[in-house]
């Protein structure tokens, strides 16, 4: 489905709202790909009626594909793989800190550093804040954790708290991964993959920045070093 507008012109925001969810409708391009590569030539997406064109899909689609939280790696180098099982760190570290009903939006996994993009006001990321999330996240790498994986239905998955992609609809088959120490759970979520073995291979997280993306929007880069 796409709902093009008339009006819009080439390389104008709706315009490229438009492109951007074609390219991730009928070529599987994460929409965060397209999102950085849009920035990075100085270009503005209309992020408000983008989010229409995607809620207009998930409304009308009636696919039983097994969806996968999706991962948004645009490489498989190990630094990539790293920051991507950060940014599942980094998403219970914020769920923690500002409640469940906290949700990832997005992400783009690239190869100097990763954006992970949350329904919560840019404001109320203070300093010190961002401060306590690092080191909250730090001391969750720093356990040496092993990640996990097991296939099994949604509603298992749903029964272990397994947390999906907001909005998103699920097959029959999901892959659940899971970071733990004994009983006490760190992260687990509904993830097509690719994952690191031990948080070991993390190294160092370090959020470069936020910026606010949208009404209740924000977006954080962060960095990994190995």
């Amino acid at each position: 489905m796409t709902a093009n507008n008339p009006k819009a012109t080439k390389l104008d925001p709706q315009w490229l709202a438009n492109k951007t969810f074609d390219l991730y409708q009928s070529h599987g391009v994460p929409i965060e790909i397209s999102e950085y590569l849009i920035e990075k030539e100085g270009l503005i997406l209309d992020v408000d009626y983008l989010q229409k064109l995607i809620e207009s899909h998930q409304t009308l689609s009636q696919s039983s594909s097994t969806a996968q939280f999706k991962s948004g790696l645009g490489s498989n180098s190990p630094k990539a793989i790293a920051m991507h099982t950060a940014t599942h760190i980094l998403h219970q570290v914020l769920r923690s800190i500002f409640g469940t009903q906290l949700h990832q939006m997005g992400s783009a996994i690239l190869e100097d550093k990763a954006r992970f993009d949350i329904n919560l006001n840019s404001s109320d990321l203070t300093p010190e804040t961002i401060t306590n999330i690092e080191m909250q996240v730090q001391a969750i790498i720093d356990k040496h954790l092993t990640m996990t994986k097991i296939e099994t239905t949604p509603d298992i998955a749903k029964g272990l708290d397994a947390i999906g992609l907001f909005g998103e609809k699920y097959g029959d088959k999901v892959t659940i991964y899971t970071l733990a120490d004994g009983q006490t759970i760190y992260s687990r979520e509904f993830c097509g993959g690719p994952h690191i073995e031990n948080t070991n291979q993390i190294g160092k997280f370090q959020i470069l920045k936020k910026k606010s993306i949208g009404n209740n929007l924000t977006r954080l880069d962060f960095v990994v070093s190995l």
